[in-house]
């Protein structure tokens, strides 16, 4: 049986980026007819809405499924929710307006989780090609972006060896099976700002559902080009990921490494030069992956500074969400002990 599919994209003020995103969709080779795209407008102020209009409309006499929706809120959860309420596709894929897809992307993950053994696996997704822009900081910031010691062990953002798709406990981009996520009880949340798609996916995964990342199927991601809009990115990621409650471990190594840094500030004096010796081998390790993974002189030159602002952006954003996740686990502690009284 042929299944139908549906490709989702949620922008808010992204003018001169919503065109080239809508292409790469456009551009999908899995059969047209089966495949509808919902685009949604979180409410932009920027003319947003309006290239959206004319882009649909010249797709439309192209033969092209594409429905524009305006979204009353801002959220890009309560956009996606909105989304998956108005399709009834098998599956459904989102990405965002920094990104583009391969041809094969859509097919390829609905090949793969439509194979036999997958039947318990509700996503697949693919691997992120960090790019710049080639100005400003961009090509080296890709690289930061795409390097263990940068992003950890981000199975999606480094990639994974071999060609053959592995369970992960999380993907990007995913192509998912549209049941699971469509039912009252498992929407995106949209009290989150960011995150979303991680706290759905461990809700996911307590229901026995499984992720699986494939590495033939490849988006192109466009990081920032300056650094204050690349650590603003990071300081918010880093509070997100705390205040959701819903990280794994490469998540919270930001944190300990700001930790770090305060403890050692404050015990300098007294401790004298053997409290910077972690910071030492930190320096060693960030100039070794610049010089694998810069692709040019300035990149590798500035790749150290890079990993370290992402590190304490991303760690200082977390401490400062530290203190509301602390009280949600102790309410969430004084519940089960009224209700186990109880």
């Amino acid at each position: 049986m042929q299944t139908s599919a549906c490709l989702i994209l949620v922008v808010r003020n992204q003018q001169s980026q919503v065109a080239r995103a809508i292409s790469s969709l456009a551009m999908q080779d899995y059969p047209k007819h089966l495949t509808e795209l919902v685009v949604v407008d979180n409410r932009s102020v920027d003319g947003t809405l309006h290239v959206l209009q004319e882009v649909a409309e010249r797709m439309r006499k192209q033969g092209d499924r594409i429905t524009v929706l305006e979204n009353d809120k801002t959220s890009l959860a309560s956009g996606w929710n909105l989304a998956i309420r108005n399709t009834n596709a098998d599956f459904v894929c989102r990405i965002d307006a920094h990104a583009e897809l391969a041809i094969n992307y859509l097919r390829l993950g609905i090949e793969t989780i439509s194979c036999e053994g997958m039947q318990h696996c509700v996503c697949v997704g693919g691997v992120l090609e960090s790019r710049g822009r080639g100005v400003g900081l961009s090509d080296a910031i890709a690289a930061a972006m795409s390097c263990p010691f940068g992003v950890g062990n981000s199975a999606f953002r480094v990639g994974v060896r071999g060609s053959h798709p592995i369970e992960t406990d999380t993907a990007v981009y995913g192509v998912y099976r549209r049941a699971p996520i469509a039912t009252d009880d498992m929407p995106f949340d949209e009290s989150l700002d960011r995150n979303q798609d991680i706290a759905l996916h461990h809700l996911l995964r307590r229901r026995g559902w499984t992720f699986f990342t494939n590495p033939q199927m490849r988006a192109a991601y466009y990081v920032r080009d300056a650094l204050k809009p690349f650590l603003r990115k990071g300081f918010v990621d880093g509070y997100w990921v705390i205040r959701s409650g819903r990280f794994y471990a490469r998540h919270i190594v930001p944190l300990m490494f700001v930790i770090y840094l305060g403890i050692a500030i404050a015990l300098a004096t007294t401790l004298g030069l053997c409290v910077w010796v972690p910071l030492f081998v930190y320096a060693l390790f960030a100039v070794a992956y610049s010089m694998l993974y810069g692709k040019s002189i300035p990149a590798k030159l500035v790749l150290p500074l890079l990993f370290y602002s992402l590190h304490v952006s991303y760690g200082t954003g977390s401490l400062v969400a530290l203190p509301r996740y602390a009280s949600n686990v102790l309410l969430r502690l004084c519940r089960m002990v009224f209700f186990w009284k109880n």
